[in-house]
């Protein structure tokens, strides 16, 4: 993610093969629901927990640190009331899925 003069990389589950939309709406979407899946995990096992790709390794580790220093940076920039589609939405391909989907810039 890039704004202004400042970039973040957050990486992004892309099991529904969004980012080959090439989206940039759909790929703040999925900027937002890892920061979410952030922000509502106590720790960093429960962080770990939402994802079963992720393992306790030194990569994964360094991810999550990182995440601990952007993601007031990125709330700064969107605002806390900013949220993902839920989950299920994208998962069932339903109407708020194929609106962001097919949104255009």
């Amino acid at each position: 993610m890039i704004y202004g003069d400042q970039e973040f990389i957050v990486p992004v589950d892309n099991e529904y093969e969004d980012v080959e939309l090439n989206n940039p709406v759909v790929f703040l979407d999925m900027i937002l629901r890892e920061v979410e899946y952030f922000e509502e995990s106590k720790n960093f096992i429960e962080w770990l927990s939402v994802s079963a790709e992720l393992s306790k390794d030194k990569e994964t580790i360094n991810f999550y640190r990182s995440l601990k220093e952007i993601t007031p940076n990125i709330r700064s920039i969107v605002g806390k009331e900013v949220k993902a589609i839920p989950y299920s939405e994208i998962e069932l391909n339903t109407g708020m899925a194929k609106a962001l989907r097919s949104s255009v810039l």
